[in-house]
């Protein structure tokens, strides 16, 4: 009782103000009205990089004066409705994976931290899956595999079956603006569920996600295949890849990553293929690659939740736990194949690298996915609209 006193006096008497609040009142002011359990932290406290996640990517970030981690879902509301009333702009985040430019736009404001929303239920009988805000991949990618079970994404190689992890989305529980808890769902607030599944973020803070998870391919098995091509042979390796543009199986997704070889100076072209189905009939798929004679080739057949580790020499996995790491990404979507314009921007960058440092540390990708998987789902059955992209580069 004294506790709910408290947080209505405080509510209502910052609510009369307009001076803006500093770091250590908000602490102070929140730790009246928060659960016991929540953690609040200033920028100048000692744990503060330990304590709360800090994000992927130090490019255009946003910046905070308090960083705190609900322990319970009315925690989250609290403070939803406390920065509300205060004007104090708010960011919610999860793993730490970000990157968007556009959120730099953000300074010195509060950290949501769902760290700490970490449940994983499987229902495999149902096939559902369902996870807290700050669930990660590598949370529950064994348990699923375990029973059976898959989903990969945003976009990745599962997408050639499944579509985008926003296809899967079955249902999600949200604190809207105003600090209301609802559910949305195709039967609830079907079109906050619209929404939510592409339309961008803002719409609410996510408590939890319930995933529609799907019976493994193959059993689980995938074939993964890593070859590295010099340069100069890139125009028969976007022959190959147009090739495959409105006929891919939705078994076979390809990257091509391009990047400078720091021993040669030169850029190299790294091919990762990714076959769920069998080993022999994956090697037949690559053999115009092999063809070719790679300078190196790995290829394994491995369970599907290890290939984030193994695919592109583990690479991306890798840089995935990097933190405070500055990327300036870039992102189109192709419609069709030109080889040769891409073939004359691979030449022009193999041209100019060794004389221009800023393009020394850059990487640049072209996935390939079949349409397959997102294809499976109407254009107005959420709000992502890329179902019939050729390539993600």
């Amino acid at each position: 009782m004294t506790r709910t006193i408290l947080r209505i006096l405080i509510f209502v008497s910052l609510g009369q103000i307009s001076l803006a609040l500093t770091g250590s009142q908000i602490k102070y002011n929140l730790s009246l009205i928060l659960s016991p359990q929540a953690g609040i932290y200033l920028p100048s406290d000692q744990f503060w990089a330990n304590e709360t996640v800090q994000r992927f990517d130090a490019w255009s970030a946003p910046t905070y004066i308090v960083s705190v981690k609900p322990a319970v879902e009315e925690d989250v509301q609290t403070l939803i409705q406390f920065s509300k009333r205060n004007k104090i702009p708010v960011l919610v985040t999860g793993g730490g994976h970000g990157y968007s430019g556009s959120l730099g736009a953000l300074q010195n404001g509060m950290e949501i931290d769902m760290s700490g929303f970490k449940n994983v239920s499987i229902d495999s009988a149902n096939g559902l899956m369902t996870v807290g805000a700050g669930v990660r991949f590598q949370d529950f990618m064994d348990q699923l595999y375990a029973v059976g079970r898959a989903i990969r994404g945003g976009i990745g190689f599962y997408s050639s079956y499944f579509g985008a992890i926003s296809d899967s989305l079955y249902s999600t529980k949200v604190i809207l603006s105003n600090g209301a808890s609802v559910a949305a769902s195709e039967d609830e607030n079907s079109d906050l569920f619209w929404a939510i599944k592409g339309a961008g973020a803002n719409f609410g803070a996510a408590i939890s996600m319930t995933y529609k998870v799907h019976e493994s391919p193959n059993t689980g098995q995938v074939m993964s295949a890593d070859m590295t091509f010099r340069s100069s042979q890139n125009r028969t390796l976007f022959e190959f890849a147009k090739s495959w543009v409105g006929s891919q199986p939705k078994e076979l997704s390809i990257v091509y990553s391009v990047h400078i070889d720091p021993a040669s100076q030169e850029l190299v072209i790294i091919v990762n293929v990714i076959y769920a189905g069998s080993l022999s009939q994956g090697k037949s798929l690559i053999q115009p690659l092999l063809d070719l004679k790679p300078q190196n080739i790995n290829i394994s057949y491995i369970p599907w939740k290890d290939a984030p580790d193994v695919a592109n020499y583990g690479a991306p996995e890798k840089s995935c736990h990097s933190r405070g790491v500055t990327t300036v990404p870039f992102g189109v979507n192709l419609y069709k194949l030109d080889v040769n314009g891409l073939s004359a921007i691979l030449d022009f960058l193999n041209q100019s690298i060794a004389t221009t440092p800023a393009l020394q540390g850059s990487l640049f990708a072209l996935t390939q996915y079949s349409t397959y998987g997102f294809k499976q789902f109407s254009s107005n059955s959420s709000a992502f609209p890329f179902r019939d992209v050729a390539a993600y580069a």
